[in-house]
């Protein structure tokens, strides 16, 4: 099988298997129009359901009230209920290295609401390997900006979602000068061409919008070539064009904040 279709393939599985649980996040201040302002995800973990975001998301709700697509992209679902969110300490949001907020779906929420399964969920640190490719998937600002005068008078949203694929990296001076560690965050290489889902090359969409969408393990090792279970990774927090990064929280380090507030021994 040739490269270009191994990615095609690996692309859609990542899009079959996670699609469905991710979300744009708008962000309604004023009754105005809907503002596009990041992207979300639903899990299942220990016999309950969450949303998580990165935190400098909800942020925005000193501004408005926030609310995510449902599955059809046709209709707005309010938030409603508590958000935990990291605290920055003195520094403000955005050198704040664990950006992350997460949710607990209420009874309403969770009704018809599609969750990533708990086993698809990377639940602790993995160990060091050949180079995997990982993907993150969400909703990009640049494809997102505005909602059209025709959707806009039939009350109707179209979301749009992209996704980007490439090669798990540990980009170490980055890591120390934001005060990050291998330990608690993961990185993805961020070129400025890349392979679409139909394997075409194209300019690579920025990373802005994708801030708390999932990155994933796309399941494929090159070195030594393995194929493996998807798995959520971490939660997209931030890209830097200088350093060709684009960062994500582990998923772990989410999971263990949840344990300690919903009372889990871990």
């Amino acid at each position: 099988m040739k490269s270009p279709e191994l990615i095609n393939i690996i692309q859609q599985n990542a899009l079959n298997n996670f699609a469905p649980a991710i979300f744009p996040i708008y962000l309604i201040a004023d009754y105005g129009d809907p503002v596009h302002i990041g992207t979300c995800f639903a899990f299942e973990y220990k016999n309950r359901r969450f949303l998580v975001t990165a935190a400098h998301v909800v942020d925005h709700t000193k501004n408005g009230t926030l609310f995510f697509a449902s599955p059809a992209g046709e209709s707005l679902i309010g938030i409603a209920g508590e958000w935990h969110v990291a605290i920055p300490g003195s520094n403000p949001r955005e050198e704040d290295p664990f950006d992350f907020a997460w949710h607990e779906l209420t009874v309403d929420e969770k009704k018809n609401l599609p969750c990533i399964a708990a086993g698809q969920l990377e639940d602790v640190k993995s160990p060091a390997s050949g180079m995997r490719m990982l993907i993150m998937i969400g909703f990009p600002a640049s494809k997102n900006k505005k909602i059209s005068p025709d959707n806009r008078r039939n009350r109707r949203l179209a979301p749009t979602r992209a996704q980007y694929l490439n090669i798990e990296i540990m980009p170490n001076e980055y890591f120390n000068a934001r005060g990050m560690s291998p330990q608690t965050h993961v990185a993805i290489t961020r070129e400025q061409r890349s392979i679409d889902s139909a394997g075409e090359e194209v300019n690579t969409i920025g990373h802005h919008g994708f801030s708390g969408g999932p990155l994933i393990y796309a399941g494929l090792q090159k070195s030594p070539v393995l194929i493996e279970d998807q798995k959520v990774i971490g939660v997209v927090l931030e890209g830097d064009n200088k350093f060709g990064v684009v960062v994500a929280l582990r998923m772990s380090v989410i999971l263990r904040h949840i344990d300690t507030k919903i009372g889990v021994e871990v």
